[in-house]
C-alpha cells in the first residue's frame, strides 16, 4: 500500500487505519491495544520506508540484488528507529510494557502517540 506515494500523509494514516481495521475484524482478529500497537508502528514503518525509497521490488523475496526481503527490510527499520527490544512474541508484556493492556484501539493509539 505504501510503496507507491510520496510522503505518508494524514489521508494515507487514515486509509491504512480503516484497511487494518477491516482486516481485524474480518480475520485478524487481535485485541483493541495490540491492533492500536500495529497500527501505529506500521505507520511509522511506512513513514521511514517512503523517506528511504523502499520500492516493491526491496520488499519482494527474489534473486535480483535488489530484492531484500520484508523482514529485512523491517529489521532495518527496526534497527534504525531504535525499537530492536520491542516485543512481538510475548504480546501481553509488550502491552503492560507500553501502559495499554486493556484499552480502547483509540485509548491505546492517543497512549501510544503520548
Amino acid at each position: 500500500m505504501f510503496c507507491h506515494v510520496a510522503r505518508f500523509t494524514p489521508p494515507t494514516a487514515r486509509r491504512w487505519k480503516t484497511r487494518l481495521c477491516k482486516r481485524n475484524k474480518d480475520y485478524m482478529k487481535l485485541p483493541d491495544p495490540y491492533l492500536a500497537m500495529w497500527y501505529h508502528e506500521t505507520c511509522k514503518f511506512a513513514a521511514w520506508a517512503i523517506q528511504r525509497g523502499v520500492t516493491r521490488t526491496a520488499i519482494m523475496p527474489g534473486f535480483k540484488p535488489e530484492n531484500r526481503g520484508m523482514g529485512n527490510v523491517w529489521a532495518q527499520f527496526l534497527r534504525e528507529t531504535g525499537h530492536p527490544g520491542t516485543n512481538w512474541v510475548d504480546v501481553d508484556s509488550e502491552l503492560a510494557s507500553r501502559g495499554i493492556t486493556g484499552m480502547s484501539f483509540e485509548d491505546a493509539l492517543r497512549r501510544l502517540r503520548a
